[in-house]
């Protein structure tokens, strides 16, 4: 079974690897709370799992209408995706980065038999910290787990 972060690990290395996002972007993996980058010169993308839902057992259906109880089960994980951009650039390039990763998401990307099934976009706000514009989303990862 590949686990949520190995997936997000290969979700951000095709999309880094497949030219739809900006050259200047820099696309990282992150936890919660451990990427405030100062200063920021240039747009980092961030992702980090934030949540994960584990399903009841799937049942599978037979041909005489009986059913069985699986080892499958649906995972829904929500995966966190901060931009970082230069104050400079203001909150449309954000907002650009955000368009470009949720079209590469929902048609160019292999997400290696997993679905997107909702995404997010929050505020974008100057933080301090890092001396940047950084805009909040999420976006909903479901897959089946096997044994």
């Amino acid at each position: 079974m590949t686990s949520v972060h190995k997936r997000v690990e290969l979700i951000v290395q095709n999309l880094s690897a497949s030219g739809l996002m900006p050259e200047e972007c820099s696309m990282v993996i992150a936890y919660e709370n451990d990427i405030k980058p100062y200063p920021v010169t240039k747009p980092i993308v961030a992702f980090a799992v934030d949540k994960i839902t584990i399903g009841e057992r799937l049942v599978s259906i037979g041909e005489d209408g009986s059913q069985t109880q699986t080892k499958n089960r649906t995972v829904d994980s929500v995966i966190k995706v901060s931009f970082f951009v230069p104050y400079a650039s203001g909150p449309e390039t954000c907002f650009s980065l955000f368009n470009s990763l949720s079209s590469a998401l929902m048609f160019n990307t292999t997400l290696h038999e997993a679905e997107i099934t909702g995404f997010h976009c929050y505020d974008c706000n100057y933080v301090r910290d890092c001396g940047a514009l950084v805009l909040e989303s999420d976006f909903t990862l479901q897959f089946t787990a096997a044994p």
